[in-house]
């Protein structure tokens, strides 16, 4: 709506949260040169008039709650009553062809909202690529390959024809700083997937939250749940209690379980139904990346929940020697 010009004729705006790669809508007379943050003007909800291939559409815009969210509903319908629904889908068609051509070099990444229940907006950045990563050669292109192999359509018939799920997870080891993170978003940009990122050490989220995450997950994504050992993963729960912490304590009942919205945790037995449960979504790629992978539960990384290992170490003298030259080698431009 803002590309197409509708906020000029617009009075009423909302100011949205900025993004990373959101286009700047600021309108000419706000725009502070000495201020660091840019305001993101977006049509607040209302009704508004578009013209497309010269029949005018009437946009709806309605938020509202529902089921412990904000909904952002839209109607759009043409309102030239002999056209039937050939405008409107034409003009629905011409706006995922928008979408698609500005996201085809960025990479989205989605973290849980502050409630837990479900995904936030995204932040979009621009895509990495996996020259941008500095990791030992074949350690690379061995894990590019497998990747590869899995989201093949042959691959999801050869699993489907068994009776097997579609899944594939990874552990990525090492101590802190080797790229482990880095390379996931890499992996990302290169196969053209969305990254959703988790903490299992929050506060907000329990056995609940985390199948409701899952739940609403795409088929052909990756999954990065970060530091997973910071999450105190133990057999009989995986929770980093609020003393250990130093946060203020979880209101409790009198028999000690949690009372109102407030989460519980999520256990160990939560986390494996979620990753390959009955209700576990396939086609996903799930990444879990420890700095301390001796101290992780058997059952979190037998076969089937995480399907290879891979080490992070310090670089080699051949990696340090390629991250130098990416650093500081002059570019053709810069030598312009």
């Amino acid at each position: 709506m803002v590309d197409h010009g509708l906020r000029k004729d617009v009075r009423t705006l909302w100011l949205d949260t900025p993004r990373c790669g959101e286009h700047d809508f600021d309108l000419e007379a706000d725009r502070d040169p000495e201020r660091k943050e840019m305001l993101v003007y977006v049509p607040s909800a209302g009704t508004y008039i578009n013209v497309f291939r010269g029949y005018r559409l009437s946009i709806e815009r309605y938020i509202k709650q529902e089921d412990r969210r904000t909904l952002d509903i839209i109607y759009i319908s043409c309102m030239s009553p002999l056209t039937g629904t050939r405008i409107t889908k034409a003009f629905l068609e011409h706006i995922q062809e928008d979408v698609a051509a500005s996201q085809r070099n960025k990479t989205t990444v989605y973290r849980p909202h502050r409630k837990g229940w479900y995904w936030d907006d995204g932040v979009t950045r621009p895509r990495r690529t996996l020259d941008a990563v500095t990791l030992e050669t074949k350690l690379k292109d061995e894990l590019v390959a497998d990747i590869k192999a899995y989201l093949e359509q042959k691959t999801r018939k050869y699993y489907s024809n068994r009776g097997i799920p579609w899944r594939r997870g990874f552990l990525f080891h090492g101590p802190p700083g080797t790229g482990k993170t880095s390379f996931t978003t890499a992996l990302a940009g290169h196969f053209k997937l969305d990254v959703y990122v988790m903490s299992l050490s929050a506060t907000t989220l329990d056995d609940q939250r985390l199948q409701s995450l899952f739940g609403n997950l795409p088929t052909r994504c990756i999954v990065l749940l970060e530091d997973i050992d910071s999450a105190g993963i133990r057999r009989e729960e995986m929770r980093t209690t609020a003393k250990k912490k130093g946060k203020k304590p979880k209101k409790l009942d009198e028999n000690g379980d949690p009372v109102g919205d407030d989460p519980s945790g999520i256990t160990l037995s939560g986390l494996l139904n979620v990753l390959d449960g009955m209700h576990s979504m396939e086609g996903r790629i799930v990444i879990l990346t420890t700095n301390k992978p001796d101290t992780l539960d058997d059952a979190l990384c037998r076969r089937g929940r995480v399907d290879s290992k891979i080490s992070f170490d310090f670089a080699s003298r051949d990696v340090s020697k390629t991250l130098f030259q990416h650093v500081f080698l002059t570019t053709e431009e810069e030598l312009l």
